[in-house]
Order: C-alpha cells, then structure tokens, then sequence
C-alpha cells in the first residue's frame, strides 16, 4: 500500500515538476519529494485495518503469532499478519481481533478455517503470550471429549452389572442351602440376558416367553411367574433412569 501512494505520488509530482522546471531537475525533485513521503511518513506509519465485529482499529504492523509454526513474528513492517510467516512462509487465512470485547475472527478470504488464522504475540505482563488471544477450543474437540466420557461412564455400568451377577453366583455357591427366590431366578435371568447384549424390553419378552413355555399346563403358576417378573422388570426400568 505504502509503495502504491509513493508511486502514485512520485508519477503526479514528476509530471508537475518536468512541467513547470524541466524534465532533468523536475524529475530529481519528484524524486526527492517521493522518497521524503515514503521513509519520513508512509513507512513509519503503520496501516489500520478495522474489525468488522467490534468496528475497532487493528495496526497491521502488530506483532503476532503464525498458527502454523506458532512462531512469533516481531519485523511486522515486512512481514505481517496479512503477509506472510517468517520463519515457515505460511499465509494466514485470517487474524483474531485482539480487543478484549471482541475475540473474534477477521477472515482474508472466503476460506473461514479459524485455526489458519493468526493471534496476537504481545506479551502479557510477565512475559508469556496473553492467554486472551489464543484461539477457542473447537467445539467438535468438546463433543468428542464429551462423547468419550459418555462411553467411559457406560463401559463402567456394563462393568459393574457383570461384578454384580458374577457376586451373586458366588453368594449363591457359597450359601447353596438356601434356595434361590422366583424373584432372584428372574432377576439373574435377565441380567445374563443384557450382559449377552440383549436390550432390556427384549430380555423381559424373553423371559415371559420362557415362563409361559414352562407353565403352559400350570395357568396359576404363569400368572404368579408373570407377576414376578413384571415386578423385576419394574425395578430394572426404574434403575435405568
């Protein structure tokens, strides 16, 4: 931008000058006049893009951070956020408004990928980079980790459920005097059913099936199994919720 004023300036000035004092002396004072412009004014001068968000002036010649090498570029007058990196060449796709109502991104191009874009490299008061401007974590990275805690605390369930059959088998083996309730023969039947992967509503179909195939000659006997395991099945629903 800066060498698109000076040549603008430096074509006005010598055709004015070449004009009004002759071509030789004419174009040296354009010339003259163009490189005052360009080292005294334009060059110390930095460029002012504005945050289509917070509608906040951003200084081009900002230090910051590529977000490919996380290098952090401090000779902004060559290469700056809307250049290129230093140390690796890579061109950012946008950079992350640095004010601290904002936060948000300032795009380059139609391509919006938030993690192609540079953040600000000025240090906060002891010396690290301000935490501030570091990009947000992407929301898919929250779901997955979400999803994989979901899963972990399920896997303990499915644990758990196997220890708890597992430990009444061997309560049953090691008190084989006492004898085993309709109440707790339903109660392991279905567990075994739902350890094998079977779900819930199918399990107690199941077991009704084979209630009602063992006493199809006994109707009080069903009804009173049936009962039984209705009274199971309640218990387990309750439990999942």
């Amino acid at each position: 931008i800066n060498w698109s004023i000076t040549l603008g300036v430096f074509v006005g000035l010598g055709l004015l000058c070449m004009w009004r004092v002759g071509s030789i002396f004419g174009g040296g004072l354009a010339i003259a006049l163009s490189a005052s412009l360009y080292y005294f004014f334009l060059e110390p001068r930095s460029n002012i893009i504005k945050c289509p968000n917070c509608h906040q002036g951003i200084a081009t010649n900002t230090i910051w951070i590529c977000c490919d090498c996380k290098s952090r570029n401090t000779n902004t007058e060559q290469f700056s956020f809307l250049n290129r990196c230093e140390a690796c060449g890579v061109e950012q796709k946008g950079y992350r408004c640095h004010h601290n109502d904002c936060g948000k991104f300032i795009f380059f191009s139609e391509d919006r990928q938030e993690s192609g874009c540079a953040i600000s490299g000025v240090a906060s008061k002891n010396g690290a980079p301000d935490k501030s401007a570091e990009p947000p974590v992407l929301e898919h990275v929250q779901k997955v980790a979400k999803a994989k805690e979901e899963l972990e605390l399920k896997d303990l369930e499915i644990q758990k459920a196997k220890l708890d059959v597992q430990m009444h088998q061997v309560t049953r083996e090691l008190n084989p005097s006492q004898p085993q309730t309709r109440v707790e023969f339903y109660t392991a039947l279905l567990d075994k059913y739902r350890i094998n992967g079977m779900a819930r509503e199918l399990a107690i179909e199941m077991a009704k099936r084979n209630a009602r195939e063992k006493f199809k000659d006994n109707p009080h006997a069903l009804d009173q199994d049936l009962a039984i395991i209705e009274e199971v099945a309640g218990l387990i629903r309750e439990k999942d919720i």
